[in-house]
């Protein structure tokens, strides 16, 4: 099996009511989505930074990629930190699309064995984990009314953590 292309997506969906988090305030749900086709007809897909015009793992790692078997996936991933790793890109948007491509190979691999990713792994260990709510993002003119009102309905629905937003100013 080889890989035979390498396509990335940008998702955007607007927020009806933009809100702020310790990093900034933000109007728009965005995600970066990558797609990696076989020769096998198998497709993998992954998630993380694919770039402004979705080009941006294709370009960076495309020679390294296309042509290559998706399930030497520890090859694969220490030739893309090599390359990222020297330029001192390891983090942010490199690491971001080393995560991409990696998510996307398990995905391959899984599909070829015709087992979940878990399983690929080890195993599960557990049929249940914990969950925390995640919200509590600031909002426009609600500070801190709306957030007090958030974290008590996250209580009554059992929830035992939340995870809150904190650093930035709110309005």
């Amino acid at each position: 099996m080889l890989i035979t292309n390498i396509e990335g997506f940008n998702l955007s969906s607007p927020l009806e009511r933009p809100f702020g988090w310790s990093n900034g305030w933000i109007s728009a749900r965005v995600v970066g989505l990558l797609k990696i086709e076989t020769d096998e007809g198998i497709t993998g897909w992954g998630e993380g930074y694919v770039g402004a015009r979705g080009d941006f793992v294709k370009q960076l790692f495309g020679d390294l990629l296309i042509g290559a078997d998706p399930l030497n996936r520890n090859a694969l991933w220490q030739g893309m930190f090599d390359r990222v790793y020297n330029g001192n890109n390891a983090g942010g948007f490199g690491g971001s699309a080393i995560s991409a491509v990696d998510i996307a190979l398990w995905d391959i691999a899984g599909k070829a064995a015709g087992q979940s990713v878990s399983d690929l792994l080890g195993g599960r260990i557990r049929d249940k984990v914990a969950v925390y709510a995640t919200g509590l993002y600031y909002t426009e003119g609600e500070f801190p009314t709306r957030l007090l009102d958030e974290a008590t309905m996250y209580v009554e629905l059992g929830f035992k953590g939340m995870k809150t937003k904190i650093g930035a100013a709110h309005p």
